[in-house]
């Protein structure tokens, strides 16, 4: 009698759900925040690239995904959720019982705005209680910004405080981002609760970009001694040579969290939550925000003994275990000095660490 082989999952795949919902080890499926919409081609070609976005996700371990829509600086009327993003570019009739009842889709759907900010005068309307346009901003499941100097970058992350995201897009100039990212700001952002996002695909798509990664990864590593923001870790830009690639520039949730580790050494938590526990946290801040919660950050603030996504509940002997810990050496058998640099490298010896075997597309 011949034993029955047990089916593989998919490469990269292990520990996260799939298309059914089912929790991962960690107790929360992959998300990916940033998937841009499709901009060119017919209304029929977009539908049917955006399906094989979806599908590709649901099937390679993802539960969540936000379709992002782009501007620049102050929102238009046409900007208004349900004009730039409709959902019938992804819902489509049902065959069987009901033809005019919409098919959900294999993933979770949300609509993200990302704003483009150059102009320091534009950060004003992403202040909370700014009521220009809080009612065009509120139709978005969530919204991000992305500074383009140094004084937008500042500004942003002290004040913007409608916006649950602040990208750091390296892509913008040579291989490192317009601004230095100083430990200030990224107090600011931890206090409100913002997540920062690295987009993966310009680096995976172009090679001059790959460097521009690492160099910023290291930069953020380096702002966060001390503290514990909300890092995660999107798609992003998907253009290569003038063209969409589509599906073609995803990668599995299990290929992040090791390029994460091996390439961009950021430490093992936070490598392992990038692209689940921590847009869970995102996520549940923007419904806070939209919903009209009276303190947003103090709820996602990662204090000693309220539990979060990225703080989970501890029992007694935990907490007398953790309290024995900070009273010696070491955490977690890290010493202390090490585990206060959230996944920094102290080999910095060679300023291009990426070689010709990086990630190939």
């Amino acid at each position: 009698m011949t034993k029955r082989k047990r089916p593989r999952g998919s490469r990269g795949a292990r520990d996260v759900t799939n298309a059914g919902g089912n929790s991962s080890a960690s107790g929360q499926g992959a998300s990916d925040l940033m998937v841009l919409m499709p901009t060119s081609g017919s209304l029929i070609k977009r539908q049917l690239q955006i399906k094989e976005i979806i599908n590709r996700l649901a099937e390679t371990g993802f539960s969540q995904m936000a379709l992002v829509h782009t501007i620049y600086g102050r929102p238009k009327p046409e900007d208004r959720v349900d004009t730039a993003m409709p959902k019938s570019l992804w819902e489509t009739s049902r065959t069987d019982d009901d033809e005019n009842k919409p098919k959900d889709p294999p993933i979770r759907i949300y609509r993200r705005l990302h704003v483009v900010l150059e102009n320091l005068s534009d950060v004003g309307l992403y202040m909370k209680n700014q009521g220009l346009c809080q009612e065009l901003l509120k139709e978005y499941d969530l919204i991000s910004v992305c500074p383009r100097n140094e004084g937008v970058f500042q500004s942003a992350c002290a004040t913007a405080s409608v916006a649950d995201i602040v990208t750091l897009d390296y892509s913008i100039r040579g291989t490192r981002l317009p601004y230095k990212i100083r430990p200030a700001d990224i107090k600011a952002v931890t206090e409100r609760g913002m997540a920062v996002e690295i987009p993966l695909v310009p680096a995976l798509l172009h090679t001059k970009q790959r460097k521009a990664l690492v160099q910023t990864s290291r930069e953020l590593q380096r702002s966060c001694a001390g503290m514990k923001p909300t890092i995660i870790f999107g798609s992003g830009d998907r253009t290569f040579e003038e063209s969409d690639v589509g599906t073609m520039g995803f990668r599995m949730p299990g290929d992040i969290t090791n390029l994460l580790q091996t390439v961009l050494h950021f430490d093992a938590k936070t490598a392992k939550v990038a692209t689940g526990a921590a847009c869970e946290m995102v996520i549940r801040r923007a419904q806070a925000r939209r919903w009209g919660e009276s303190d947003v950050s103090a709820v996602f603030l990662h204090e000693k003994g309220k539990p979060s996504a990225l703080n989970p509940p501890t029992t007694k002997e935990d907490d007398e275990n953790s309290d024995a810990d900070m009273n010696g050496d070491e955490i977690d058998g890290t010493p202390i000095a090490k585990a206060a640099r959230v996944g920094h490298n102290d080999d910095e010896a060679s300023d291009d660490p990426v070689g010709d075997g990086f990630i190939q597309f």
